[in-house]
C-alpha cells in the first residue's frame, strides 16, 4: 500500500536579514563605558578610572552616532551612552578633585600636629 504524497507547495525565495546598524558596536561600547563611569565615580583615588572610562565613552558615543546618523538609522543607544558618559566623566573629575582636596587637608593637618608635639618635646 502506497502512502498519500503531500501536496507540493512552491518555496519562497529567502531574503537576508536587514543589514545592521554600522555604528550599532561603538553604541554599546559608548553604553558600557558610561555605566563603568558612572560606578567607577564614587570610589575615591579610583574615580580617575572612571574619568578614563568617561572619555572613552564620550568619543565612541560620538564616532557611533556619527556613523549611524549618516547612514540613516536612529542613534538613540549612542546617545545614552554619549550622556550617561559625559555625566560620569564630569562627576569622576569632581570627587577625584575633591578626594584629592581631602587628602592634601589631612597631610596637612597631620604635618601640623607633628610639629606642635615636636614644640613641647616629643
Amino acid at each position: 500500500m502506497q502512502q498519500p504524497q503531500q501536496p507540493m507547495y512552491p518555496q519562497y525565495p529567502q531574503y537576508p536579514p536587514p543589514p545592521a546598524p554600522p555604528g550599532k558596536g561603538l553604541g554599546i561600547g559608548s553604553l558600557v563605558c558610561g555605566i563603568a563611569s558612572l560606578v567607577w565615580c564614587w570610589w575615591s583615588f579610583a574615580a580617575i578610572i572612571g574619568l578614563i572610562a568617561g572619555i572613552v565613552g564620550i568619543i565612541l558615543g560620538v564616532l557611533g552616532s556619527k556613523k549611524n546618523k549618516m547612514a540613516g538609522f536612529p542613534a538613540g543607544m549612542a546617545t545614552a551612552g554619549l550622556i550617561m558618559s559625559i555625566i560620569g566623566a564630569v562627576l569622576s573629575a569632581i570627587f577625584f578633585v575633591v578626594c584629592g582636596i581631602c587628602v592634601a587637608c589631612w597631610v596637612n593637618d597631620v604635618a601640623n600636629t607633628v610639629t606642635e608635639w615636636s614644640s613641647f618635646g616629643w
